[in-house]
């Protein structure tokens, strides 16, 4: 809620306190604070993770308990990059479909080229084990919004994906 507080530090005062100490109001803050980042460079550096979890929220694909999911997984998976890529024979259960989502997110292009080079599995055959797996957890409406959710994550971090 850091990210709330300081989007608001300007214009805060008791009725702000009060939404920010409401826990059913904070879905509807970090909504707004995801839409109001790309206007308020000064924060983006501060509080990343929240930011994430904002724009997840801001997005409108999905309800919150999914967008606060979605936000996790790319949160966790861009600050831990080491094994980032999924690895059909090393990774299994929402661990292999979480870095296919990540990977198909942000470096699509990146899986094209090893698929065109070196004959890696498409980034299709990456999407579909997504799918998969995240319906096998349980996760049914991420399943559905898979595509839209890296549809997303592309336009939000588009220097990501020069040459698209």
């Amino acid at each position: 809620m850091r990210t709330v507080k300081a989007l608001f530090a300007q214009k805060r005062d008791a009725h702000i306190d009060a939404l920010i100490n409401d826990p059913s109001s904070r879905e509807q803050l970090l909504q707004q604070a995801g839409q109001q980042l790309p206007d308020c460079g000064e924060i983006l550096w501060h509080y990343p993770h929240e930011q994430v979890i904002a724009l997840a929220m801001s997005s409108g694909i999905a309800k919150a308990d999914e967008s606060l999911y979605v936000g996790y997984i790319v949160d966790h998976h861009m600050t831990n990059i080491e094994d980032i890529l999924p690895q059909v024979t090393k990774h299994r259960g929402t661990a292999l479909a979480e870095r296919c989502f990540v990977s198909l997110s942000f470096f699509r292009d990146y899986m094209k080229r090893r698929t065109e080079r070196y004959g890696a599995p498409s980034p299709e055959f990456y999407m579909g084990w997504g799918v998969h797996e995240f319906r096998k957890a349980g996760w049914e409406t991420l399943a559905d919004h898979f595509s839209e959710w890296n549809d997303f994550w592309r336009q939000q971090f588009a220097l990501v994906n020069v040459g698209d």
